[in-house]
């Protein structure tokens, strides 16, 4: 996921804290 989306997707429980 892009760095901006992350924090997004772990609120919406689609990703963990992994930034690439």
């Amino acid at each position: 996921s892009p760095q901006a989306a992350v924090t997004a997707f772990q609120i919406l429980g689609g990703e963990a804290q992994i930034v690439q």
